[in-house]
C-alpha cells in the first residue's frame, strides 16, 4: 500500500486535530508541492518497530501543515494527544531518538459507514452534550479512519472526547462528507447493575484513584465509631516517617506515579505523561535533604517539583509546547522544597542563626569536636550508618561566662545542617507541680518530631542541680525527667543534646555518664594566640586601617588582656566602632577605624572577671576535670590550677 516516503523524527505538538505537519523537503520530494494537493486529499502512513520486535502501522491525515522549523529536513510535527491514543508517545518515551517510516498511501477507499464508539461513560456524556457538533468536528479534524483504533475530538478546542471507530471489513479507510458516522451510547452502570461485582472495577479507568486511596490509609486517621471499632472493621497504626533508604525510594516513585498517572486514561494530569525523570538525579541527596519528612510531605514535595519544573519551562518556553525532552530536574526538586515546612515542623519554634565556624576565634579544638560529632554524621550520613561507632549523642560545654558557648552552639545551628531548637534553663521551670516535668517532655517532643535536630540547654544547671539539694523534690522530679529522656538505654536517634554551664559541679553527676552527656568540653580563657584570633574574627566584617589591624597583636600580647574573654575582646573592638560612629555624626568624614579609636577602647576596658575570680573558675574546672579523667580514663596528666598546661589540657574533650 506505501510506495513513497523517507524516516523523521517525531515530534509532538499540542494541536487540537489529527493532522500531521511535514517539513518542506519531504513535501517537494515525494509529493511535488502542496499547491498540487487538496486540503485532506493526502493519506501518511506511520509505522515503527516495538522493543518487542512487533511493526505498529497508522494511517494519518496531512492537510498541507509544515513544520515550524522549516530548516529541519528530518522531523515531522505529530499531535501530541493522537500520538498518545495510538502508542506512539509511549514508544518514544522507551526510545526517545526514534524515527518512524513516513510513506504516502497511493489509494484508500472510502468509509461508507463508521461506527464510532466512545471510549468510557464521561465521553457519551460530553458527546450528548455536543450532539450538533460531534459529526462536523470529526469530519473537520480527522480524514483517515483505522479500524479499532482509539482517536482524540476535541470539542470548541478545549473540550477533548476519546472515540474507538470501527470499520466492517476494513483495516483504514478514507473518511469524506459522504461518510456515515453512527454513534453507538455508552451509559454508566448504575448500583443495581454493578451489584455483586468488585469494588475495583469503580477505579479501573482511573489509576489515580487508586494511588490516592493506598497513600490515604498510609498517613491518615481512620475515625470510626465504636461499633465499627468492636466489629474489629478498622485497625489503626501510627507509621513513622521513613527512614533514608525508603525516602530515596519513595521520592522516585511517586514522582514516576505521578508522571505515569495518565498512562490508561486518567484526564486530570493529562499533560504529565510528556514528562521524564532526569537520569542525573541524584536521589540519596534528594533523601537527606528530606529527612524527618513523612509520606505526605514527599508527595507535596514531588508536587512541588513538577510544578517548579513547569514555572521553568514557561520562561524558557512561554508557549509551553509539550515535547518528550522536558525532564524533571534535580534542581527543580531542590528549589521547590526551598521554602517548605514538613508537618512535623509545624509549630515548631526553630532556632535561625548566621554565626558561621569562621566568625569564632580560637577554640579550635572543641570546634573538631563539635564538627566530627555533629556535622560529619549529618553530611556524611550513609557512610558513618555502615561503620559501626556508637557516636556521642550529648555533650556539655563549660567554661567562664563570656568565653564562647552560646557562639559556639549558634555555630552549630548554622553550620551543621541540623534543626536546632535552643532553650534557656530557667525557662522550663514553672510555679505549678508538674509544669515543668511537662516542659521537658514537649520540649523533647518538639526535638523528636524536627529530627535531625541539636537541642540546646544553655543554664543548664538552673534545671539539672544534684539532687537533694532542695526540700522541695522540685529539681530532682526535673532531673528524673531529664535522665528518662537522656538515659543510654532508650534511643533518641536523630536529637543532639547540647549543654552549656558555667558550673559544671552544681550539675547532677548521674546525668554526665556515658549514654547521656558523654563529652564535656571546656571553653576557657583565651590564650594569647587565641585573643588575636578573636579579634580578627570580630574584626573581619569592620573597616580597619592598616595601623590599626597591626595593633590588634599588640593587644593580645598584652598583660592587661591575660584576664580578658572572648566576651571582653568583643566588647573593645565594638567600643572602637561605636566611637567611630560618634564621630561622624559630628562632623568626621573617617570611614575606617583608626589606631587611636582601638588603642582608646583597649585602655577603657576592664575584665568581666576579677583575678579572684578566675582562679576560683579554674580551681573549680581542675576539680571537675579530675573527676571526669578519673571516670573516663582520656586526660594525659595530671591537670591542677597551678599548671602551666592548664588551658590545653582543659580544652581537650572528655569522653
Amino acid at each position: 500500500m506505501a510506495a513513497r516516503g523517507a524516516f523523521l523524527a517525531p515530534a509532538l505538538v499540542p494541536v487540537s486535530s489529527c493532522f500531521v505537519n511535514l517539513p518542506p523537503v519531504f513535501v517537494q520530494t515525494f509529493l511535488g508541492g502542496p499547491d498540487l494537493l487538496g486540503a485532506g486529499s493526502t493519506i501518511l502512513e506511520l509505522s515503527w518497530e516495538t522493543v518487542d520486535g512487533y511493526v505498529q502501522r497508522v494511517c494519518v491525515g496531512w492537510v498541507g501543515g509544515l513544520v515550524k522549523d522549516g530548516m529541519r529536513s528530518d522531523i515531522i510535527e505529530v499531535p501530541a494527544e493522537f500520538a498518545r491514543c495510538v502508542g506512539l508517545q509511549d514508544h518514544l518515551e522507551k526510545t526517545p531518538q526514534a524515527f518512524v517510516g513516513v510513506h504516502v498511501v497511493e489509494a484508500l477507499p472510502i468509509a461508507r459507514q463508521v461506527n464510532v464508539e466512545p471510549c468510557t461513560p464521561d465521553d457519551w456524556e460530553l458527546i450528548q452534550l455536543h450532539a450538533g457538533a460531534i459529526e462536523t468536528e470529526l469530519l473537520r479534524q480527522m480524514c483517515v479512519v483505522n479500524d479499532k483504533q482509539v482517536s482524540p475530538i476535541w470539542i470548541n478546542h478545549n473540550t477533548l472526547i476519546r472515540i474507538r471507530a470501527s470499520l466492517p471489513g476494513m483495516e483504514h479507510a478514507r473518511l469524506t462528507p459522504m461518510s456515515e458516522v453512527i454513534v453507538a451510547p455508552k451509559e454508566r452502570r448504575t448500583q443495581e447493575h454493578s451489584r455483586g461485582l468488585s469494588p475495583d472495577l469503580y477505579y479501573e479507568e482511573s489509576p489515580p484513584l487508586i494511588i490516592q486511596v493506598y497513600l490515604l490509609a498510609l498517613w491518615r486517621s481512620i475515625l470510626c465509631s465504636e461499633e465499627s471499632v468492636e466489629l474489629t472493621r478498622f485497625c489503626q497504626t501510627r507509621v513513622s516517617s521513613p527512614d533514608a533508604e525508603r525516602r530515596e525510594m519513595l521520592i522516585h516513585e511517586m514522582l514516576q506515579m505521578k508522571i505515569d498517572a495518565a498512562n490508561s486514561g486518567g484526564k486530570g494530569a493529562k499533560d504529565l505523561r510528556q514528562i521524564f525523570i532526569d537520569p542525573s538525579i541524584d536521589f540519596g541527596l534528594l533523601s537527606s535533604l528530606t529527612e524527618g519528612y513523612s509520606l505526605r510531605d514527599l508527595s507535596s514535595a514531588t508536587d512541588r517539583s513538577l510544578h517548579q519544573m513547569f514555572k521553568r519551562e514557561a520562561l524558557l518556553q512561554p508557549s509551553m509546547n509539550f515535547i518528550v525532552a522536558h525532564k524533571v530536574q534535580q534542581s527543580d526538586f531542590v528549589e521547590g522544597i526551598d521554602d517548605f515546612q514538613p508537618t512535623a515542623l509545624i509549630g515548631v519554634d526553630l532556632f535561625k542563626s548566621s554565626i558561621k565556624w569562621s566568625d569564632v576565634g580560637g577554640l579550635q579544638l572543641v570546634r573538631t569536636v563539635l564538627k566530627d560529632t555533629l556535622e560529619l554524621p549529618t553530611r556524611y550520613a550513609k557512610l558513618y550508618d555502615n561503620t559501626p561507632i556508637k557516636l556521642p549523642a550529648g555533650m556539655l560545654l563549660y567554661g567562664p561566662p563570656g568565653c564562647g558557648k552560646t557562639l559556639l552552639a549558634s555555630a552549630v545551628a548554622h553550620e551543621c545542617g541540623l534543626n536546632f531548637i535552643s532553650v534557656k534553663g530557667p525557662e522550663v521551670l514553672n510555679k505549678y507541680i508538674g509544669a515543668s516535668e511537662q516542659a521537658i517532655r514537649d520540649l523533647f517532643a518538639r526535638a523528636g518530631s524536627a529530627a535531625p535536630s541539636v537541642l540546646f540547654l544553655d543554664e543548664f544547671d538552673s534545671i539539672a542541680p544534684r539532687r537533694g539539694a532542695d526540700n522541695t523534690g522540685v529539681t530532682d522530679r526535673l532531673v528524673n525527667q531529664l535522665l528518662t529522656f537522656l538515659d543510654g538505654v532508650e534511643a533518641r536517634k536523630g536529637v543532639y543534646v547540647l549543654a552549656a554551664t558555667s558550673r559544671p559541679d552544681m550539675i547532677d553527676p548521674a546525668l554526665l555518664r556515658p549514654g547521656r552527656l558523654d563529652k564535656s568540653l571546656y571553653c576557657g580563657f583565651p590564650s594569647e594566640e587565641e585573643r588575636l584570633d578573636i579579634l580578627r574574627a570580630v574584626s573581619k566584617d569592620m573597616e580597619l586601617s592598616e595601623e590599626a589591624l597591626l595593633y590588634l597583636p599588640e593587644i593580645a600580647s598584652a598583660p592587661k588582656s591575660v584576664h580578658f574573654s572572648g566576651a571582653d575582646l568583643q566588647a573593645i573592638m565594638y567600643s572602637a566602632q561605636l566611637e567611630l560612629v560618634h564621630e561622624k555624626l559630628n562632623g568626621d568624614h573617617s570611614n575606617m577605624i583608626s589606631k587611636a579609636h582601638v588603642q582608646r577602647a583597649f585602655e577603657d576596658a576592664k575584665p568581666s572577671t576579677s583575678e579572684a575570680a578566675r582562679l576560683e573558675f579554674e580551681r573549680m574546672y581542675a576539680g571537675f576535670s579530675k573527676a571526669r579523667n578519673t571516670d573516663f580514663s582520656v586526660a594525659a596528666a595530671d591537670v591542677s590550677a597551678n599548671s602551666d598546661s592548664l588551658v590545653v589540657h582543659q580544652r581537650t574533650a572528655l569522653a
